[in-house]
């Protein structure tokens, strides 16, 4: 009887616990049934695991790889390949979480004295031990393909097991009870109630959201419609809801076959996250119908496309004003636009499918061992108006004459990726690339973090550079303050300080606000999300950037828009930049220029008017003696007064030392007396 009263609270306990699930990357409740079947697996009687949680030596071999390249130990070109995508998802599930449980795994082994057993182990398969070891905790410390015989655990040999991965297991099964009680001592240690309680706060509320996060698919314009796409799910069975049900609460148990349209964005369909696995097999998908991309890179190219409306707006108003103008021909002179980081390709074909098809997007930086890769996605999505370029966007030349037309810059320099909430569905969703081992570092050190800002700093300032861009988007994944904001900051102070010395300069836009505000409100009333998953930063003025937290609706980014805007200018420089062009006289009489029809003065007048310019005379010194001082006094002798009625007669005969005539005297018949006689002047006549 006691032991019937307390197998009910045992049971409880036993139901509530939660497990990492190897198979999506997430961690999922397990129901009383699993519990139940778990705890009847005992020394005696092992049952084989299902199907579809069997994992071949292959798949282990080719994790312990991908657990390598993400701790830095190999490159990417040396990451395995796959055939399959589910071989390739769980390949990449047991690596991504063996990365972020690895403290956890590491005490195990360490308690359990695992590598003091085994120490060849240690020095040439510790990667594997790892990831193995995670599958064999998931699995409740059991292999699926275990067997009892004579009272002791077995490992049947198989045609394709591998010889070391056939020994680990071996080891595993033998130290099983050890590392079982290491692990227990772990969670009494740090009063965990479950394994995913000894991760930090922050990996926690990741693996929360990425069991909820729904898929969403976007319909590629470049192959089919929003409506092809419609009709073709609802003829096979698909049905169209206003809202997603949650799986919990589907009684029907059609949550699955259920999707419905994303209210923000157009040409988006939203799934339930249990329908993932059919979805990346579907023919829309593989066809290139219908991509499947995260909704903040979707909501980092509609900051794209509201630039591209806007500039086809402006020109299609300015060409109305014509008569006759043909505006179709205008439009398809678009603007070319260039993306700084090709990475997967996949934003790359969704930017070509925003702008007009005779323009062309220019993407940089495609390594040489992904350029035949991304290229066959692109001709599957039918995006021919790219051109991939391999050189790094630092190099390009602003003069260069085959970027003329570029327009728009998309500056997506490769970031710490804090704000990917399931890097194993980022791996399925953006592909394979240079920087997936970021998914996996968790906190990066600040150390790397501030590199990466002053890489980012650098392709956002040398976009600036180009005379003729006319908005600049700079996207990230991250939640980082010193690569988001801070990188901003910086560049617009730096373009501050230059601003006098430019005829145009670029200012920080907000980016959609509307937008933003309306995500932040969906968050509260969609299903699964918490009030505070998608917020605008509110430390920033007029909210100026695009701030999408990590949530369970997507995962986080960060967007800012820079548009390119002409200094105002006051009403004199207005007027002097007028008078330079010549269509405005300057300030003050210029001085008289003859013209050529004008005839000269006569001889006689200007000889008239030389008469009249008094003959300076030299002042005289000053003395201090009066006798000396009495000797330069002149005295002033009264004149008669002039007659103005016409005649000469009674005019006052000027002085000779005072008047120097120009002409000759003329000639009288008696003597001459100088400086009593001369030439009279004309008469003034009215």
């Amino acid at each position: 009887m006691l032991k019937k009263e307390n197998s009910g609270p045992t049971s409880k306990a036993k139901k509530s616990t939660s497990s990492f699930n190897a198979t999506n990357g997430v961690k999922s409740q397990h129901g009383s049934a699993v519990s139940n079947a778990r705890i009847s697996q005992s020394e005696t009687s092992v049952a084989t695991r299902k199907k579809r949680d069997t994992f071949s030596h292959s798949i282990y071999e080719k994790a312990a790889e991908i657990y390598r390249h993400l701790k830095g130990e190999i490159v990417s070109s040396q990451l395995p390949t796959f055939d399959e995508d589910l071989e390739r998802r769980r390949a990449y599930s047991l690596a991504f979480g063996a990365k972020r449980y690895e403290s956890v795994l590491d005490d195990i082994l360490l308690d359990s004295y695992f590598f003091s057993s085994y120490f060849k182990l240690e020095a040439y398969h510790k990667h594997r031990v790892m990831v193995m070891l995670l599958d064999y905790q998931q699995n409740g410390f059991y292999f699926g393909t275990e067997r009892f015989k004579n009272k002791k655990v077995e490992i049947p040999e198989k045609e394709n097991s591998i010889p070391h991965i056939l020994e680990i297991q071996k080891a595993m099964v033998s130290h099983r009870i050890k590392l079982r009680a290491a692990l227990a001592r772990s969670r009494i240690r740090d009063c965990a109630i479950s394994v995913e309680a000894l991760l930090p706060k922050e990996e926690q509320d990741k693996l929360q959201y990425a069991a909820q996060q729904p898929v969403y698919a976007r319909v590629n314009t470049w192959k089919a419609s929003y409506s092809d796409i419609l009709e073709t799910l609802t003829s096979e069975g698909f049905l169209m809801e206003d809202s997603l049900p949650s799986p919990e609460d589907d009684e029907t148990g059609l949550s699955g076959r259920c999707f419905m349209k994303d209210p923000h964005f157009d040409n988006l369909f939203v799934f339930s996250p249990t329908i993932k696995f059919q979805l990346y097999d579907h023919d829309l998908v593989i066809d290139g119908k219908l991509a499947i991309q995260d909704k903040s890179s979707i909501a980092a190219a509609e900051v794209v496309n509201s630039i591209v409306l806007e500039f086809a707006s402006q020109k299609e108003k300015t060409f109305q004003l014509i008569p006759g103008a043909d505006v179709k021909s205008v439009l398809g002179e678009g603007d070319d636009l260039i993306q700084t980081h090709a990475e997967s390709g996949n934003l790359t074909a969704h930017l070509s499918s925003l702008i007009h098809p005779d323009r062309k997007v220019f993407a940089f930086g495609v390594p040489q061992e992904s350029h035949e890769m991304i290229e066959d996605k692109l001709e599957r999505m039918a995006a021919r108006n790219v051109a991939l370029q391999e050189e790094s966007f630092l190099d390009a030349l602003p003069t260069d004459e085959l970027l003329k037309k570029v327009r728009i810059i998309v500056v997506n320099v490769p970031c710490s990726k804090s704000g990917v909430v399931n890097p194993v569905d980022f791996v399925l969703q953006e592909g394979v690339t240079n920087s997936i081992k970021e998914l996996a570092r968790g906190n990066v050190d600040s150390s790397k973090v501030k590199g990466m800002a002053f890489q980012h700093l650098s392709f956002l300032r040398h976009a600036m550079k180009f005379p003729q861009v006319q908005a600049i988007i700079y996207i990230t994944r991250s939640i980082n303050k010193s690569e988001n904001m801070d990188v901003v900051k910086k560049a617009m102070e730096m373009n501050q300080d230059e601003r006098s010395k430019q005829s145009s300069y670029f200012e920080l836009t907000p980016a959609l606000p509307k937008l933003a505000q309306s995500l932040r409100e969906a968050a509260r009333i969609s299903n699964g999300l918490l009030e505070k998953e998608i917020s605008l930063t509110h430390k920033e003025p007029e909210t100026r950037y695009l701030n999408l937290e990590p949530s369970a609706a997507m995962n986080g980014g960060f967007v800012a828009l820079l548009k390119r805007q002409k200094p105002v200018e006051t009403a004199q420089e207005v007027l002097e930049r007028a008078a330079k062009k010549g269509l405005m006289k300057p300030k003050g009489k210029p001085a008289r220029v003859n013209s050529p029809r004008e005839k000269p003065k006569p001889a006689r007048a200007q000889a008239d008017m030389s008469r009249l310019r008094i003959k300076e005379s030299p002042g005289g010194n000053l003395s201090d003696n009066e006798g000396e001082r009495n000797s330069l006094k002149v005295v002033d002798k009264k004149r008669a007064p002039r007659s103005w009625h016409g005649s000469a007669e009674d005019v006052a005969k000027p002085n000779p030392k005072d008047v120097v005539s120009s002409i000759p005297k003329p000639s009288e018949t008696g003597p001459k007396k100088l400086g009593k006689k001369m030439t009279q002047p004309k008469p003034f006549m009215f």
